[in-house]
């Protein structure tokens, strides 16, 4: 749920603004609209429509006084990969009782999200400041200032944002959250996040001053059981249940959770209808893009569409006159955005039912004109709904760089992915080409800080494969040169998983080429060679022998922290001391840096000058042969040493 329902109908009385009014109210709706309750067709929540089958609870769970059961307590803790979960009626009443239990701070919110969590903290006496969460970029650079300024304030993030559909990556949470005062909490709004969990800060960037809320109902499609759950520190979950009081969730709710939360294989279906779900209703809606003053977001379970605040309250009341309620938030006088859930694609009377609408609304104003469903939706009506049905993996090569250097099948994977792995290598320009609604994990490796391990790595990629995701493996350079791509192809392709690869242009390459220097050369070189000076058995040590032959250019990846080692070890082995040498910094970027001299001078330069990561090193009599930069990097570079 979010924001109240907007100018339902402008001829009449705008019930819309009345303060407390929810998705899903339809007895509202009846009486404005003269419909009867059970005629609607609800689109204004972001409730699945796949509802769990549960078993009828036993008679003793209506009986009895509610008191929390041990198993919901272990099946959350389970689902959540988080111990001790505390078990509420929803996320309203939390966000009701944080402003009690929190100490005295000034509060960071959205400017468009939930309002209740504004509301309540204001209604609390506190002070509320408003961030962006319109735009990624806009609201991270804010934070970043706000809490490099003050960090002694609380902040509330609602991840995905309901209804923008803004997303943080869980490790940039993490840093806000470490960012924060002692005492001051990061609070995480996660009611929309179970069909993408693996964008859950739970369970690996959990940090203690985090309180991390979890809807059940939304993806269960059982919002009227009322129950969901609540992640944070001891002392605080104590106070959180005594200011919830005693037996807060029913005793069936309890006994249906636990069926659910178990229940993997339902779970993985749910996940992969939605996203099919989420694809039909984008068919239905790509006729109004044109319209919009940004792209729409498509969340599996809602999709939000940024236009003119008139076009939306239009529409609304348009499709909510035939009986299709739907969502419009009022961002200022001029823009709104309307928001829509999800239908089930094997209702195919629901589908034809609100395209009709939309055609309706296209005639009447003149603005768009709708495709025919056959073309537009029936071919994914027909594809099969299998509980066996899993994802896939994509291994993408990002180049080393320069966004122009992607290959075209690795951009069009990056707008067609649902989830996104990237190392540390894959460079801000080329993230920003992703579409605004991908959830992205960042799980880059830099020597002596890993985000994640390489094990935990291929668990997610498996877990999100699994759940039906298309995952997007995004790696800098090609994903089979030192980027470990062929250990995570086995790692799938032997547990069942399908596993396509994108060739990326690899370091070795495009950092050579945007400093001018061939990697071989008929007169002077017969072979190169691409060499790790970053070994996974640090014990084993590198053919020098072979390395010092003549004729041939060496390409060191990962080898800055061992220049020195590398340099004497080729002279030792009967490599010239004058042999030439280069290092290229951030090769293919703004911030390229190159480094030329020989095998006796370069570690001297490099202690002098201090290169930093991502470094490569290029040995060989090619170096003498290099000219001034590509043209695509801006030439006369002042850090160029010779």
């Amino acid at each position: 749920m979010a924001d109240p329902l907007t100018n339902l109908n402008a001829a009449n009385p705008p019930v819309a603004d009345h303060p407390t009014l929810h998705g899903g109210d339809l007895h509202t709706a009846s009486r404005h609209y003269g419909l009867a309750p059970e005629e609607w067709l609800d689109l204004s929540t972001g409730i699945s429509p796949f509802a769990y089958p549960f078993a009828t609870p036993e008679a003793s769970a209506w009986q009895r006084l509610p008191y929390p059961d041990p198993r919901l307590i272990a099946s959350a803790a389970a689902y959540y990969g988080h111990p001790e979960m505390l078990a509420t009626a929803g996320s309203q009443p939390v966000i009701q009782a944080l402003p009690r239990v929190l100490p005295e701070a000034a509060v960071l919110v959205p400017d468009v999200g939930y309002r209740e969590h504004a509301q309540q903290w204001q209604a609390a006496g506190r002070t509320c400041e408003a961030y962006p969460a319109l735009d990624r970029q806009a609201a991270s650079e804010w934070l970043d200032a706000a809490l490099a300024r003050n960090g002694h304030r609380h902040l509330v993030v609602i991840n995905p944002n309901n209804p923008t559909g803004l997303r943080f990556d869980p490790a940039q949470l993490a840093r806000w959250a470490r960012c924060l005062a002692p005492g001051c909490h990061l609070i995480i709004d996660e009611a929309f996040i179970d069909p993408e969990s693996a964008g859950s800060v739970l369970p690996q960037h959990w940090c203690d001053n985090m309180i991390v809320l979890r809807s059940f109902g939304k993806f269960f499609g059982l919002a009227g059981l009322r129950i969901g759950f609540v992640a944070a520190a001891p002392a605080l979950r104590e106070r959180l249940q005594q200011a919830l009081g005693p037996w807060s969730v029913n005793g069936p709710a309890q006994a249906i959770a636990i069926q659910a939360l178990a229940d993997h294989r339902w779970q993985q279906q749910a996940r992969h209808s939605l996203r099919h779900a989420a694809d039909c209703m984008a068919a239905l809606l790509a006729p109004l893009q044109d319209t919009l003053a940004r792209p729409a977001v498509h969340t599996p379970l809602f999709s939000s569409l940024p236009m003119p605040y008139a076009d939306a309250s239009a529409l609304q009341d348009h499709c909510a006159r035939q009986g299709i309620l739907l969502r419009v938030i009022r961002l200022d006088d001029q823009h709104g955005l309307l928001r829509l859930g999800r239908l089930d694609p094997d209702s195919r009377h629901d589908l034809r039912r609100l395209q009709r609408a939309l055609d309706g609304f296209a005639t009447r104003s003149g603005r768009v004109t709708a495709p025919d469903m056959p073309s537009a939706v029936e071919c994914r009506l027909d594809e099969p709904q299998t509980a066996e049905r899993v994802g896939e993996v994509w291994l993408v090569g990002a180049g080393p760089g320069d966004p122009e250097l992607l290959t075209t099948r690795a951009r069009r994977m990056m707008q067609q992915a649902d989830v996104v792995l990237y190392d540390s290598l894959v460079s801000s320009p080329i993230l920003e080409l992703l579409p605004p609604q991908v959830t992205r994990h960042s799980v880059g490796k830099r020597k002596g800080h890993h985000t994640m391990s390489q094990e935990a790595i291929n668990d997610t990629l498996l877990q999100l494969a699994r759940e039906g995701n298309r995952v997007l493996r995004l790696k800098g350079g090609d994903p089979f040169i030192f980027g470990r791509g062929g250990e995570e192809q086995e790692w799938l392709v032997s547990r069942g998983i399908p596993v396509q690869v994108v060739p990326g242009i690899t370091a070795a390459a495009g950092c050579a080429s945007y400093a001018g220097i061939p990697l071989t050369h008929r007169d002077h070189v017969h072979s190169v060679r691409f060499v790790t000076a970053h070994l996974k058995d640090e014990t084993r040590a590198l053919p020098w022998a072979e390395l010092a032959r003549p004729g041939q250019t060496l390409v060191f990846y990962m080898g800055l922290a061992q220049l020195r080692t590398i340099c004497r070890e080729l002279v030792h082995h009967g490599c010239p001391s004058h042999t030439p040498a280069a290092l290229i910094q951030e090769g293919t970027t703004p911030r390229q840096r190159v480094w030329r001299g020989t095998l006796a001078s370069l570690p001297e330069q490099a202690d002098k000058d201090g290169p930093l990561p991502p470094t490569l090193i290029i040995v060989g009599e090619v170096i003498a042969l290099s000219t001034s930069r590509h043209p695509g990097v801006a030439p006369a570079d002042p850090h160029t040493r010779s």
